[in-house]
């Protein structure tokens, strides 16, 4: 008897020792090495602190939870100490620099970051110095495609050594949670559905792979609700800096006060759909050219991913079906199929305009394909113009002036579609990502030349069928 209550207390002596052996933080450092970028993983034990001194360190990875941060790492900034500590499951960074000077920043949750997913877009000064990173769980660290985006737009001048990395942190996509169709309506060339919010009635919503967010009219809500307010902090050697949010939209962003924060909608339904813990954002009201169509809210990608595959019928015609999980269509019909990845939870397929390279945003919200002025001087791409005074509005409701114009040609994978007519402007969208040297936006006027668009976020590709 002595016996076996000596090993049992040696058992649960040993679980106690590994579980707190268990106990720490994760801490994922960028690194650069001969112009290699790499992160590296580095385990802290609880009540452990960590001093690191090698300038092949750039800077941690720092997120404190779902959204975008982003820094500018000067060379001479990298000379300096890193200390990090796991202290009650808390990670605690703070930055020494060679006169002694200490400066920490806000503790993170490696807990609660377990689960998101971290993706790192690191810059350097020259164009070929860039990688994206993807840490799931904040555990597994892997090299992610797509384009490296910016959050400063390219506005911030680099010196040899420097590099810009933007951090967007996101939950990680259910997959195979939603299922059911609804029917569409086209609406000014946007496809358009009926939610439904708790008991209310069910008002019209703009389909929107390009929005990652969720949004919906304050004047649909019921009085009772609670809007979070959102705002974006500056943290620097002087302090913090608070600012009011705003929502970046194709032509710009939203005046001050447009953009009242975020709700959470236990539920909501589109159509037969329904859909559980929608974090949406909340406008004051939505602008005039929308509110005249009936138009309220916009269900973007953080609804839509929640599927295997989404897959529209009938795109060419007035009204079609919007199909959550169906793929079968999209493997018994001859179709195009075209990959693609996702970048600040956008999806990019790779193409060209003419012969030169580029990155198409997939974005069903956007009524018509539009390329930059930017890149088409910087690529000379060869263009007929249609229209003289073509006019784009955003969610911003900002109109701007464009040009309608006819290019040779528009490729997708190994697919080529000739005398495709784009409209030719400045899209504010993708010059705040610093991309509008790099990408254009595929709107409807692509989407709708085909009967069915299917897309498959799985495999990531999405495919066209005539």
């Amino acid at each position: 008897m002595k016996k076996n209550l000596f090993i049992l207390l040696t058992l649960l002596f040993s679980n106690a020792l590994l579980n707190a052996q268990q106990q720490g933080c994760n801490c994922f450092l960028l690194t650069e090495n001969n112009k290699k970028l790499e992160i590296e993983k580095v385990f802290i034990q609880e009540g452990n602190t960590e001093i690191f001194n090698d300038t092949t360190i750039i800077t941690p990875v720092f997120s404190l939870g779902e959204g975008l941060n982003g820094d500018m790492i000067q060379k001479e900034r990298r000379k300096g100490t890193l200390i990090a500590q796991c202290k009650n499951n808390m990670l605690k960074y703070r930055f020494r620099d060679a006169a002694g000077n200490e400066k920490p920043l806000p503790d993170m949750n490696p807990k609660e970051l377990e689960k998101l997913n971290i993706r790192v877009n690191v810059k350097g000064r020259t164009g070929n110095i860039q990688k994206a990173f993807l840490i799931e769980n904040y555990n597994t660290i892997k090299e992610d495609n797509g384009p490296v985006i910016d959050m400063f737009g390219g506005k911030l001048t680099l010196q040899e050594g420097d590099y810009i990395i933007t951090t967007e942190t996101k939950k990680n996509l259910k997959t195979s949670v939603l299922s059911g169709s609804v029917n569409f309506k086209i609406i000014d060339n946007w496809m358009v559905v009926p939610v439904k919010i708790g008991s209310g009635e069910a008002v019209d919503f703009i389909v929107d792979l390009a929005a990652t967010s969720t949004v919906i009219s304050k004047t649909i809500l019921p009085e009772s609700a609670v809007i979070r307010k959102m705002e974006m902090v500056e943290y620097s050697a002087n302090g913090n800096n608070t600012k009011e949010a705003t929502m970046q939209g194709a032509t710009g962003s939203t005046q001050a006060g447009t953009l009242l924060g975020k709700t959470n909608l236990e539920q909501l339904e589109i159509g037969e759909v329904k859909v559980d813990d929608v974090d949406a954002s909340v406008l004051i009201s939505f602008p005039e050219k929308l509110q005249k169509a009936g138009i309220v809210g916009i269900l973007g990608s953080d609804v839509l991913l929640r599927a295997n595959v989404l897959t529209f019928h009938d795109v060419n015609s007035q009204n079609g079906t919007m199909v959550f999980g169906d793929e079968t269509e999209a493997k018994v019909n001859p179709s195009i199929q075209i990959p693609f990845s996702i970048a600040g939870g956008l999806l990019f397929a790779d193409g060209t305009i003419g012969e030169a390279l580029i990155k198409f945003l997939l974005d069903t919200g956007a009524r018509e394909t539009i390329l930059s002025n930017e890149f088409a001087k910087e690529n000379h791409i060869d263009y007929n113009i249609v229209v003289h005074n073509k006019i784009i509005t955003g969610i911003d409701g900002k109109s701007k002036n464009a040009l309608l114009v006819e290019v040779p040609s528009i490729g997708l994978g190994r697919f080529k579609f000739q005398n495709e007519r784009i409209v030719l402007g400045d899209v504010a969208a993708l010059q705040s990502f610093g991309l509008s040297k790099d990408a254009a936006i595929l709107g409807m006027t692509f989407f709708r030349k085909f009967s069915t668009v299917s897309f498959d976020f799985n495999n990531r590709n999405f495919s066209v069928i005539k």
